[in-house]
């Protein structure tokens, strides 16, 4: 990770002298217009790595993904009602109040687009009165 930031600087500090706005956009030269193009997409990547080492460090954060991955691959084979499974049982096993919340969203929203619209609204309804009881 060090050495990315460290690449990443020193392309940023080799670009300075183009970034003056007394350098015009036509003296650029390709070699440093492809230098700045490359910065950008290596800070993006950097970005991204940084937000998965963060939501991967985080078990709360990792599951909730992983239930968004589930819920997608169902939704992409045709069978996202199958994903409903998956919500119910970890609001079986999990008392983290943010996984029951975002099973309980997830689950209404499975639900709801799979026509159990009545499920849906009684199970949203079960998240709510949790809720609730531990806001007091």
């Amino acid at each position: 990770m060090h050495l990315i930031k460290s690449t990443i600087a020193i392309v940023a500090l080799s670009l300075l002298p183009y970034s003056s706005p007394v350098y015009a956009e036509s003296n650029i030269p390709p070699e440093i217009e492809k230098m700045h193009a490359f910065l950008g997409l290596m800070q993006e990547f950097y970005g991204i790595v940084n937000s998965m080492n963060q939501v991967s460090a985080d078990p709360t954060q990792a599951a909730i993904m992983q239930m968004f991955k589930i819920q997608e691959i169902y939704e992409q084979k045709g069978k996202k009602a199958e994903a409903a499974e998956i919500f119910r049982q970890v609001l079986k096993d999990s008392n983290n109040p943010t996984l029951r919340n975002a099973a309980t969203f997830m689950l209404g929203d499975v639900l709801k687009d799979s026509g159990q619209k009545d499920e849906a609204i009684a199970v949203l309804k079960k998240g709510l009165n949790e809720n609730l009881k531990r806001a007091q």
